[in-house]
């Protein structure tokens, strides 16, 4: 999203110890350890909200198996040139993200506006649909795109507007005030109203709700493919409504990761890259003992931050098997904006800034890209940075396609990853706590995958987990 992740962060200092892997360090030791299995957005808020609510009342450590903190918020750095940041995965986050904002504004980190230094175009400015035959449509946030969207689609805008609104407000009603913290997903969606939109497809879900079928399957269909990568006949109706939450959005300048960072520095957690850990085994006098690089320790409560699909940890618990997009991420720089004729148009036609994508169905054979889209415009050396998202690797053949044989693409970096889990339909969810002391924060991602709803089940399992210790109001953000 823009998984996706629709779903919805100036960096704190490192202390860094000699050259092992630890960057922050608790001098407090408190009788209660905790251990937590992840340093991404959910890992991070967990341990950052745990000392928030208690006052520093926990001894935490942070296991992350990679050499960073945050997760699968990915940023790069154009030409390896480290003033030149970008984000290729987790790119956005919207004003409606209450955890992300206020913690950039506890951290002091400067907001910007996303694709804000985009070079002024008008044309670069809209969004152009394209079906694998030629852009049916472009439309921009001007009054004249409602109209035209009225025109073609009727009143199906309208409808739909109406059902998002519903959504989030009944979210932030339930999630974020009246039941926080919600001891399960499986009782707040329900208590929320919100269960509805989880058990069906999203195109079946919005023919029940009356809602125009071209308009589901032209519109909202392009952004679930590029926010989550996933068609309007294969994610839930709730994953679909939150691909269409993006007004206004957001990124942190430097790096969405730095939130991440700054909520496990104000934790003074010991934070222990580049470990992974590979055994949770519950010990007879009902602490835990976790198994890390050929070390075993013992904690009184484990938090896995990580989905377990993708953690390779030797588990005695199951929770339902959770598949995981594998999405390839291609950032290059041309010259040239996009060849109006590849996308069917006329030769001297301009192209949209921004290029989704709609299929008939799942069935239909896949196009080469779910989104191609400008999101830069380097002054210094006068060219456009763009970003491919695509279900197999993007080949420079398949960029070359993208422009005219004139065009120079100075540079190419590719990621693939596990970006996150297909939203498929589901009849309930696992429990936040699969034993007494040993939580799961990941099963919120088959509800919703963002930066700030697994920030949510972090501060969620924290408030729970603090409950009677706590020192402060357990409320968020």
């Amino acid at each position: 999203m823009l998984g996706n992740y629709i779903g919805i962060f100036a960096i704190l200092a490192l202390l860094v110890f000699s050259h092992q892997n630890l960057i922050s360090f608790n001098d407090k030791f408190f009788n209660h350890r905790i251990a937590i299995i992840g340093a991404g957005p959910g890992g991070t808020s967990a341990a950052y909200y745990l000392q928030k609510y208690t006052n520093y009342n926990y001894n935490i450590t942070i296991f992350e198996k990679s050499s960073r903190i945050g997760g699968r918020t990915i940023t790069i750095d154009l030409y390896g040139n480290s003033s030149l940041p970008f984000e290729a995965g987790a790119s956005i986050f919207v004003s409606a993200n209450k955890i992300l904002n206020k913690a950039a504004q506890d951290f002091n980190l400067k907001i910007k506006k996303y694709r804000s230094s985009v070079k002024h175009d008008s044309q670069l400015s809209q969004v152009g649909l394209y079906n694998g035959t030629s852009i049916y449509l472009e439309i921009n946030d001007s009054w004249t795109t409602y109209v035209k969207l009225l025109w073609r689609y009727g009143l199906a805008p309208v409808q739909v507007a109406r059902l998002s609104k519903k959504f989030l407000s009944s979210f932030l009603t339930y999630f974020y005030e009246r039941n926080f913290p919600f001891v399960t997903l499986n009782s707040i969606t329900k208590i929320s109203g919100l269960y509805a939109g989880i058990p069906t497809t999203a195109d079946k879900y919005f023919d029940e709700q009356g809602i125009k079928q071209s308009y589901y399957k032209e519109i909202i269909q392009s952004f679930t493919r590029v926010n989550y990568a996933q068609n309007i006949d294969q994610i839930h109706a709730v994953g679909a409504l939150v691909s269409l939450a993006t007004d206004n959005p957001l990124q942190i300048e430097g790096g969405n990761w730095q939130i991440f960072t700054g909520m496990a520095n104000s934790s003074k957690a010991l934070v222990n890259l580049n470990t992974e850990v590979s055994t949770i085994e519950k010990l007879p006098n009902g602490k835990w003992s976790v198994g890390y690089n050929g070390t075993l320790d013992t904690f009184d409560t484990v938090i896995i931050a990580s989905p377990l699909k993708l953690a390779n940890i030797d588990l005695a618990y199951s929770v339902p098997d959770v598949k995981f997009v594998d999405l390839h991420v291609t950032i290059f720089t041309s010259n040239e904006t996009l060849l109006p004729e590849y996308f069917g148009q006329d030769a001297d036609s301009k192209i949209p800034g921004t290029i989704l994508t709609t299929v008939n169905l799942s069935s239909t054979p896949p196009l080469e890209f779910f989104s191609v889209s400008i999101h830069d415009y380097l002054e210094d050396t006068q060219e456009y940075v763009l970003k491919v998202f695509s279900p197999k690797l993007f080949t420079n053949e398949d960029i070359a396609l993208l422009f005219s044989s004139s065009a120079s693409i100075s540079w190419v970096h590719r990621k693939e990853f596990y970006s996150y889990p297909y939203l498929e339909p589901v009849l309930s969810f696992a429990d936040f706590e699969l034993d007494n002391g040993l939580w799961y924060l990941n099963t919120m991602e088959s509800f919703i995958s963002t930066m700030e709803t697994s920030a949510l089940a972090g501060a969620n399992v924290a408030g729970l987990i603090s409950e009677g210790r706590n020192t402060s109001e357990i409320s968020i953000p």
